[in-house]
């Protein structure tokens, strides 16, 4: 049988999506079917079963065409819960933006003493803006199978379409799965850092990962916060982080990306662009994960969380979001050995600032167990595969 996936053509070619639709893509060939990845309708239709990929776009015109060739369709959702995260996502933002630029509204004096203060007044300026979930409906609930990362997942989309086919299939648990040997030192070689003295938060430039958050829990720390960013999500944001950094920040910031042309420094950051204009390595970027003193992630929202699962492998001590669904991978394949997990990672709320730091403070530096024995890291693409066909059949 012949799979095609349609990814929306804007999107990332550096991304969670792109790693589990690569493994799947893998372990459906390790049972003789073929897959492919496309952007082209046309030649998606080419395929035996064809599935849309990511609901944070409209897909409509994909149903439109699809009906018009009668062709039914599934679909991977990668599907947000944009009623949780994006009205306090935008808050946050417009927050720290109106800090910077000295902005005043109904005589609110914005102020970083206040956001410490009082974590919640983000949710004062917050704004619904995505409106996918709504444009989706019909193309979701026409769908002949809906895939979820996760039963968190597959709540959010029974809450939005309800009536859908929602199924779950957990993926595998990123680039460490298959991996025997602990990684080489060679992102040390690249930025001159020591293994174990700095902070790492990997994701491209946007307001969901949350940058910022990290940015002002660490500001005072004279510590190296590396950011690895292969993507920006816009030039306001960019800038935004850029100045946030240089008002704020008193350690040494890297910021590593694809999309710069030559390493430069202003004040306390350090841009470094990624060798030839590649995206990193798979070897190189566990070797980021394995020597950071700290994996410090607190996003408004990861499916399930890929970075995660890569800093919890090697025991870095590991601060993610209440907000993913990070914690049914290690539940839902659990036999009651954790693997030292639980003291590994620890989840805060993407917008409470002092928890962040308090968390930083207590985890940064203190090595816990390789957690490479939990079932989680057993899982192969022929695994995800194997469950794949049967929620298809």
């Amino acid at each position: 049988m012949r799979f095609s996936f349609i990814r929306p053509n804007n999107f990332s070619n550096w991304a969670g999506d792109v790693k589990a639709l690569l493994d799947l893509k893998e372990g459906l060939k390790s049972f003789g079917h073929d897959a492919f990845i496309t952007t082209d309708y046309f030649e998606a239709c080419s395929a035996d079963q064809i599935f849309f990929t990511s609901t944070a776009v409209d897909h409509t015109p994909g149903m439109t065409f699809m009906q018009l060739m009668q062709k039914e369709y599934g679909v991977i959702a990668f599907h947000e819960d944009h009623l949780l995260h994006a009205a306090p996502s935008f808050g946050f933002y417009y927050y720290v933006s109106s800090i910077l630029s000295g902005n005043k509204k109904d005589v609110v004096l914005f102020s970083l003493d206040d956001l410490f203060e009082r974590p919640h007044i983000i949710f004062y300026f917050a704004r619904v803006r995505p409106l996918s979930a709504l444009q989706n409906y019909e193309f979701l609930k026409n769908a002949k199978h809906i895939i979820a990362n996760s039963h968190y997942e597959q709540k959010t989309l029974f809450r939005d379409v309800p009536g859908c086919k929602a199924k779950v299939v957990y993926w595998a648990a990123g680039h460490t799965g298959a991996l025997d040997t602990f990684p080489d030192d060679s992102f040390l070689s690249f930025t001159g850092l020591k293994s174990g003295e700095y902070i790492l938060q990997v994701g491209r430039l946007s307001p969901r990962k949350n940058q910022l958050a990290t940015l002002l829990a660490t500001k005072d720390l004279d510590i190296p916060l590396v950011f690895i960013a292969m993507d920006f999500c816009n030039p306001t944001y960019e800038q935004l982080f850029i100045a946030a950094v240089l008002r704020w920040r008193k350690g040494p910031t890297l910021l590593i990306s694809q999309h710069l042309n030559a390493s430069h420094s202003q004040g306390l950051l350090r841009v470094i662009p990624t060798p030839n204009g590649e995206i990193l390595s798979k070897e190189m970027l566990l070797s980021a994960f394995a020597h950071a003193g700290l994996h410090l992630h607190p996003a408004f929202y990861e499916l399930p969380g890929y970075t995660y699962l890569e800093s919890v492998r090697f025991g870095v001590p590991t601060i993610a979001t209440e907000w993913c669904s990070l914690k049914d991978y290690f539940t839902h394949f659990s036999t009651g050995v954790n693997s030292g997990i639980d003291e590994c990672v620890e989840y805060v709320l993407p917008y409470d600032i002092p928890a962040i730091r308090n968390l930083v403070e207590r985890k940064f530096g203190k090595k816990h167990r390789e957690a490479s024995l939990h079932p989680i890291y057993k899982r192969t693409p022929a695994d995800v595969a194997k469950d794949f066909l049967r929620n298809c059949s």
